[in-house]
């Protein structure tokens, strides 16, 4: 007897009018398809689908009496796997990593369409199974975003899931017969009083063009070019700069591969433009308003967050001379993290007008008595800058990550937004950064988009995750969750990252919720980079809401933003992890995520959530405003500890000297909260130059020793455990790094004294150099931390710093 399927869950064209449909669940019934119909056509054929038409996306297939793994050879070529290298199926059915090496989980038969391993269904049926490819040496090869089936553990580790109702039955292929065009849109499935629209599919998603969309400005022309495969109609509106009354539509010609093009026989330098897109269809899947102003996402300048957009003549890009600046070694890199309009909100001496913006922020960083200056840091990392949406006020507040627009400059920051002003004055203030010896890294946000959403109206389904029913994807938290591996969306990323670096000289780039963009798109972007500078820095925050990297991100060349470190610090602070976790993350987290020492940024707080000492403070409420005795201390004992680890510190503006958003949490439009207050800096100024001190350290020639370049040997740092979560570490135990001298980092996170043995270490031989106060290359005066043939006798929650004496 046949049993009801599944209700339908999608549907999709092939090359129209063929396609496949999807059931939610494998269909067993014996009388083939159950009654789904086409109302538009006058005959629906259905076939089985495809062989590994579901296994090319999940990694697995049954036919029969066999389950199939496989891996298609674009998912091989996207991983990095070589011609020949062995790849293993691992799960919880094997042991995971025990199934490396064994012939049996072997996955063979390359004959061009990929790697494929059959096993006996019977093995898998019954449960759900989480799985993994793995290569021969260890690599684990992570499921790209659009894979159907990844399951995301609570610690954040992303595997592939096999679903025994779900096992390539649940495809079927149809054609169509009597339908005519436009197929976008227009032809729907119907089933148990169910409607679905058939979308366009996986060759829509492929479509790209080789012509670069924007404006193009020769010597007597201008050339608009955007890319709107589903649009059925394309218009540029135009004006002269100041003349609005003038702006007129003018018809775009569509081409073959989705592009959409006009040719206007003048020179039209910072004329106004915007896009007007219309199509037919009205599916959940579309989202297409043909009198909706679309911003171009490829505009250099945008007035304001919903347009126009701003034709800026090359000669934008010559005004502002870049000096030869050379950024720093990535192991060499200390980083503050700031808001542009956070720095200079408060500072005094400055203009209204020079408070949130580029030219004032370049004008601040030239003075004498600039905190970033006086901290030591040598990199900026810019919250994000591009022009910003959730706002019409040109002068707004706010952090940046709801971004609009990817090649302009946010023109809330600008002196003439109109006149394009931000294009020189962002130039300007790069510079001045190099001037004054910082890198700058930008952060940058590709996992959604800020109202007004242009690209929504551009095409929904081809620049956003949707669900099953059209509506948006909201992994990012925000609302929507941009499509990152369609070509030209991965494209569009592209060139505006290339944009910044060739226009605007930046060094690096900081990706939030980069989970969300992909290790595949990743590893991209990183090749393209290091064409254009070799030496470009790149971070990734490598979670969203869906999950975490974990490991994966050690395939790449990224850095990442180590929460792992973020959390350790109030945790051992406050009595909790011991020292196994604490040379964990002295010693970079080589152990876990991290492939090589500068692969981890270390910190402890960021612009998001709470501040450090509001986390940590005995006061209650989480209101750090008027700071413990020992909420100082303990912050010292971690600067001492971000500063003295392998990998890249990085330190938020303002946490030097205790800053605090007085146990507010969140506090992304309050500028009163999150402004850096010189009065705070002054009143705990000796926080701020202990923290000084120690990056002084850090970048001296004794500080080589946890600016590695590769990762060390296991005899690099020798673990000397103590009392109560107290613990030692020498750095460099084993003389491998050459021409500088042993050092011996004490720490006690408890509040009553610790003993710590250090056997084989003679006292005559070691120089302090630092405590939870002081830090003195040469040697502190007096007050030294005990040590005796016993060892070190640590005072309640305090550090110390030794060298060795040649």
């Amino acid at each position: 007897m046949d049993t009801k399927p599944p209700l339908l869950r999608s549907a999709w064209w092939t090359q129209p009018p063929e396609g496949l449909v999807e059931l939610s669940g494998d269909w067993t019934g014996t009388a083939g398809l159950p009654g789904v119909f086409c109302a538009s056509a006058r005959k629906s054929v259905f076939a089985p689908r495809p062989r590994f038409a579901w296994a090319a996306e999940s990694g697995y297939e049954r036919d029969g009496s066999l389950l199939w793994f496989h891996l298609p050879r674009k998912r091989l070529e996207a991983g990095g796997v070589k011609p020949g290298e062995s790849v293993y199926v691992a799960g919880d059915f094997n042991g995971w990593q025990e199934a490396v090496g064994k012939e049996e989980w072997r996955l063979t038969g390359d004959t061009g369409g990929g790697l494929s391993l059959p096993k006996p269904w019977t093995e898998f049926a019954g449960r759900s199974w989480e799985f993994k490819f793995v290569t021969g040496s260890g690599r684990w090869l992570e499921a790209p975003n659009t894979a159907p089936n990844i399951s995301v553990s609570s610690y954040g580790t992303r595997n592939r899931l096999l679903d025994p109702g779900r096992t390539g039955y649940h495809l079927w292929q149809f054609r169509l017969e009597g339908i005519s065009p436009p197929y976008w849109g227009r032809h729907q499935f119907e089933y148990e009083g169910v409607r679905l629209n058939i979308l366009p599919g996986p060759d829509f998603l492929e479509s790209q063009t080789g012509a670069t969309p924007g404006v193009t400005l020769t010597e007597k022309t201008t050339e608009f070019r955007l890319f709107a495969p589903r649009a059925e109609t394309v218009k540029v509106v135009l004006h002269p700069p100041g003349q609005p009354e003038l702006a007129r539509p003018h018809t775009l010609t569509q081409t073959p591969d989705g592009l959409w093009f006009a040719s206007f026989s003048k020179r039209m330098d910072h004329w106004r433009y915007h896009y007007l897109v219309q199509a037919s269809a009205t599916d959940p899947f579309s989202h297409f308003q043909g009198e909706f102003p679309i911003l171009d996402p490829y505009a250099l300048a945008a007035d304001g967050p919903a347009g126009p957009g701003v034709i800026v003549p090359p000669s934008a890009w010559e005004s502002v001379p870049s000096p030869d600046f050379r950024p720093p070694c990535w192991h060499d890199l200390v980083i503050a993290e700031a808001h542009l309009g956070d720095m200079t909100l408060l500072a005094p001496g400055m203009t209204e007008a020079e408070k949130f913006g580029y030219e004032g922020f370049a004008r601040w960083l030239r003075r004498p008595d600039n905190p970033l200056k006086s901290l030591g840091v040598n990199t900026i990392e810019f919250q994000p800058v591009c022009e910003v949406g959730d706002h019409y006020d040109k002068r707004p507040y706010h952090w940046g990550y709801m971004p609009v627009n990817w090649f302009a400059p946010d023109s809330a920051h600008a002196t003439d937004p109109a006149g394009a002003s931000q294009v020189g004055e962002f130039r300007e203030m790069v510079a001045a950064c190099h001037e004054a010896g910082f890198a700058v890294i930008l952060d940058v946000v590709y996992n959604h988009v800020g109202e007004p959403n242009h690209l929504l109206h551009l095409d929904k389904l081809y620049y956003f995750d949707t669900a099953p029913d059209g509506s948006l994807m909201n992994w990012s938290g925000c609302g929507n969750t941009y499509r990152p591996d369609t070509p030209m969306g991965r494209r569009l990323i592209r060139d505006s990252l290339v944009h910044f670096l060739t226009a605007y000289k930046v060094d690096g780039f900081r990706f939030d919720l980069a989970e969300l963009i992909g290790l595949e798109t990743l590893r991209y972007l990183e090749g393209e980079l290091k064409k254009v500078n070799p030496a470009v820095i790149l971070i990734a925050e490598p979670w969203s809401f869906r999950g975490h990297f974990g490991e994966g991100i050690k395939s790449t060349g990224f850095a990442f933003w180590n929460d792992g470190f973020r959390e350790f610090w109030p945790r051992y602070l406050r009595g909790g992890d011991g020292p196994d976790a604490l040379y964990h993350f002295l010693e970079g987290s080589l152990g876990g995520h991290a492939a090589f020492p500068a692969q981890s940024v270390n910190y402890t707080e960021s612009h998001d959530d709470r501040v450090w000492l509001d986390k940590i403070t005995e006061n209650p409420d989480h209101n750090g405003t008027r700071p413990t005795a020992r909420d100082r201390r303990r912050t010292h004992l971690m600067l001492a500890g971000l500063f003295s680890s392998l990998g890249i510190p990085m330190i938020h503006a303002g946490q030097d000297f205790l800053g605090t958003k007085n146990g507010v949490e969140n506090t992304y439009r309050d500028a009163a909260r999150n402004a850096l207050d010189p009065l705070r800096r002054a009143e705990f100024a000796s926080t701020h130059d202990y923290a000084a001190a120690w990056v002084r350290l850090r970048l001296s020639d004794l500080g080589r020793v946890w600016r590695l370049q590769h990762r060390p040997g296991s005899g690099y740092a020798r673990h000397l455990p103590g009392e109560n979560s107290s613990a030692a570490l020498v750095w460099n135990a084993d003389c491998s790094l050459s021409g500088v001298s042993r050092l011996l980092f004490a720490i006690n996170p408890r509040e009553e004294p610790a003993r710590v043995h250090v056997p084989g270490l003679d006292r005559a031989h070691w120089c302090q150099i630092a405590d939870h106060e002081r830090v003195a290359p040469y040697g502190l005066g007096g007050a030294l931390i005990p040590w005796d043939e016993r060892g070190l006798l640590l005072p309640p929650l305090s550090c110390g710093l030794w060298v060795e004496l040649d």
